[in-house]
């Protein structure tokens, strides 16, 4: 059992790795793109993604629990930064939610874009400031 965790574990792993060079691939766009209406549709591929590697390591993190999979679960609370068990699932769904609030406007302004009022506007400048500032700091990995 404990071989087939690990193997799980793995390829979500490696499904986790494809998700950032993906944002890379992103973030290249994102820092090269001028255009407000291509930026958005960045922004929220980059946004989305994040999501998605988040949900991976949830799932692992969930398997980890149930199999009692410790150097799992230690490998995921220095992915986090924790040093916790009990915080371990908090902290991911926050980062999940986190994300999907960011992401909410951001799609908004794509799907209606003649419905944002000002504070709308002003959110989705800070998500793109955000995201710009992640873009920056993916384009210096070496994935």
């Amino acid at each position: 059992m404990a071989d087939m965790v690990k193997a799980f574990y793995r390829d979500i792993l490696t499904q986790v790795l494809s998700i950032e060079a993906r944002k890379k691939r992103a973030s290249e766009s994102l820092l090269l793109t001028k255009s407000d209406r291509q930026r958005l549709k960045i922004i929220r591929e980059f946004l989305t993604l994040d999501i998605d590697k988040h949900t991976l390591l949830e799932q692992a993190a969930i398997t980890a629990f149930r199999n009692e999979a410790y150097d799992i679960l230690d490998h995921l609370l220095k992915l986090y930064a924790l040093d916790d068990y009990d915080k371990l699932m908090d902290c991911i769904r926050e980062e999940i939610s986190r994300t999907q609030r960011l992401l909410l406007p951001v799609v908004n302004e794509i799907k209606y874009p003649k419905t944002s009022g000002f504070f709308e506007r002003r959110v989705i400048q800070e998500v793109d400031k955000y995201v710009t500032v992640q873009a920056r700091e993916y384009i210096k990995t070496n994935l």
